[in-house]
């Protein structure tokens, strides 16, 4: 008899976290929009972020932006929202040493509970481009997230980056809640 071993199982793809679609603005007029919260980072100002990694090397404007290497993530303190019904989101990024596929998520939990909500993803190569330059162009993200009124939040920037010297600027980061 002739024995024949069976193909291998194919492989399980780990799970993407949940996408919640964002919802905009009834206008999407930035008049519409007040800032509630910045990212400190020119103070020196740690309160905001859970242990930012202030660089002074690479910066959109001011004198520190922020920088993810490897898989890190910055998250921020619960940000007050008074009544908005939605918030927006502002912020700058830059990449060095990045591959095909990697990029950036940002994250989100309203009234800190439950899991982190993925609101978007910036990849390489589809919504920006890479340089190894110390002086590589910055991006801009806008994010408008429904927030159904509830009275925080709390927002996570994470590299989709799997290597040492994969490394993510992000600066002036805003919130700004509806005024409507």
């Amino acid at each position: 008899p002739v024995l024949t071993t069976p193909p291998p199982a194919p492989r399980t793809p780990a799970p993407a976290p949940t996408v919640v679609p964002t919802v905009a603005s009834p206008t999407g007029d930035d008049d519409d929009y007040e800032e509630i919260f910045t990212d400190g980072f020119e103070d020196n100002d740690t309160n905001k972020f859970k242990n930012p990694k202030l660089r002074e090397e690479r910066k959109h404007s001011g004198s520190k932006s922020t920088r993810l290497k490897k898989n890190q993530a910055l998250t921020s303190h619960e940000i007050i929202l008074d009544t908005s019904s939605f918030v927006k989101i502002n912020f700058f990024y830059s990449a060095r040493n990045l591959e095909a596929g990697e990029g950036l998520s940002l994250l989100y939990k309203i009234n800190s509970s439950g899991e982190w909500l993925e609101a978007r993803r910036w990849i390489l190569d589809t919504d920006f481009g890479n340089s190894n330059k110390h002086n590589a162009e910055w991006y801009e993200g806008t994010e408008t997230i429904a927030t159904e009124g509830k009275g925080k939040i709390k927002i996570q920037f994470k590299g989709l980056n799997d290597e040492r010297n994969d490394q993510i600027y992000i600066d002036d980061v805003t919130v700004s809640g509806s005024v409507n």
